[in-house]
């Protein structure tokens, strides 16, 4: 009979292995609070656990845990989610307005001086970044001169004149499938044809400015939109898409209906 543990670990193998070790870290602090395992606990007990966590983010995960292990409580879970989403809403709005994180400008001069000092994969991570909203797990790839048939990873695939990333795996590949980029930006293939072919793992937050997340990229992006574009609700829209983000969600965090 599998444990608690593995049961969940089992459940969570479409999540990034980052993913599936905070979830493991996080089904402890459950237990230890329930003083016993979520699948033998009431829901008044689930409910008085989660009430005591002021944290809409933190919150989420264990809501996610929850669900999991808890398939008899699938519409419980269901609306306990969809109202802390609300609140994860109110607070990264909130958090937003109060960043000091760089802007989009000073991120497009990491990415130049990256360039222009020949780190390429530095560049490279930077520069698709802002180009698509990669997060790190998109980041996570095989430089190919030939395009391979593996729908397990994700591809950087060069051609003469042009790149194009194949992304078979990313958060959000459930919703919005497999997606491709064509990419012709002259430093984006130059870098590209200086890295060696074969796997490609880098994080953004690898790169320079330090404490930079793909986050923190994505929130300066948008920003940039709606200071800068009067079309910014299309290329939110697009954005989005390439990302693989909803829009409902991007438009509340950035309250983008008052703009």
């Amino acid at each position: 009979m599998p444990t608690e543990s593995q049961k969940l670990d089992i459940l969570s193998l479409d999540c990034a292995p980052s993913t599936r070790r905070h979830y493991q870290s996080s089904l402890k602090t459950i237990q230890e609070t329930l003083s016993g395992s979520v699948e033998l606990a009431t829901i008044g007990q689930l409910l008085y656990f989660l009430n005591r966590v002021t944290n809409p983010h933190t919150r989420g995960t264990y809501i996610n845990i929850i669900a999991k292990l808890r398939p008899d409580l699938k519409q419980d879970m269901m609306a306990i989610r969809n109202q802390n989403k609300k609140l994860t809403a109110t607070h990264i709005s909130h958090t937003n307005s109060l960043s000091n994180k760089p802007t989009y400008t000073q991120l497009c001069q990491v990415r130049d001086q990256a360039y222009a000092e020949e780190r390429w994969a530095d560049f490279l991570v930077q520069a698709l970044t802002l180009l698509i909203g990669c997060r790190t797990k998109d980041l996570n790839m095989q430089i190919e001169d030939v395009e391979s048939r593996d729908t397990t990873k994700n591809h950087l695939v060069r051609y003469p004149g042009s790149v194009e990333l194949i992304r078979n795996c990313y958060k959000t590949v459930r919703t919005y499938r497999r997606q491709r980029h064509q990419i012709a930006d002259p430093r984006i293939v130059h870098a590209a044809f200086q890295l060696p072919a074969g796997s490609f793992t880098r994080r953004i937050c690898d790169c320079e400015p330090k404490g930079v997340n793909q986050s923190d990229y994505f929130r300066a992006q948008i920003e940039h939109l709606v200071a800068h574009d009067p079309y910014v609700l299309s290329k939110i829209q697009s954005l989005c898409q390439s990302r693989g983000s909803s829009f409902t969600e991007v438009a509340s965090s950035y309250n983008l209906r008052s703009t």
